[in-house]
């Protein structure tokens, strides 16, 4: 028996007028649940604060920044949601691209690369394949622009805020 997935989500998801949820208030509903789950459970249980003296920012602020950002824009999407009609989204709906597949491929290859290669050469290969991947031409300019946004952000990261950052098994004595 083939499950329609497309069906069961509409008959879980009707109001009572009839009319079914957008996609817009099911994702941010979702979204909402997740960053609650967040903030309420994961970073209180998963990250560890020490007190060392001299810490700009504890080791939660961030955790609980983008976090808190995901809830205001998941809370965002849903009022978005209920306030566009349901047939403009079938309209305007868009298709699955390969740019969307090369993305997560990426991020993936960016996350194990940062074990091996560290922070920064993985950083810049991630930024300058993503400008590429939408359609910028011109190399230099991407080469200097990954290069400089990724270190501005490792010195942030490193000497402001004071977090440990990657540097990877192959580059470890050289920063």
């Amino acid at each position: 028996m083939k499950l329609n997935w497309a069906k069961i989500m509409e008959r879980l998801f009707r109001l009572p007028d009839g009319k079914g949820l957008n996609r817009d208030v099911i994702l941010g509903l979702g979204l909402l649940a997740f960053s609650l789950l967040i903030l309420l459970w994961l970073i209180p249980s998963g990250v560890e604060v020490q007190q060392a003296g001299g810490m700009a920012v504890t080791p939660t602020f961030f955790p609980y920044g983008v976090t808190a950002v995901l809830a205001v824009l998941s809370l965002a999407l849903v009022v978005k949601g209920f306030a566009a009609p349901s047939s403009a989204e079938s309209a305007g709906e868009k298709k699955f691209s390969l740019a969307v597949v090369i993305i997560i491929l990426l991020l993936l290859a960016s996350f194990y690369g940062l074990e091996y290669l560290g922070m920064v050469p993985t950083g810049i290969l991630a930024v300058i394949l993503l400008v590429r991947l939408f359609n910028y031409r011109n190399w230099p300019r991407t080469i200097i622009f990954a290069v400089v946004f990724v270190l501005l952000l490792f010195f942030f990261f490193e000497q402001v805020a004071q977090v440990d950052i990657p540097r990877g098994v192959w580059f470890d004595d050289l920063y």
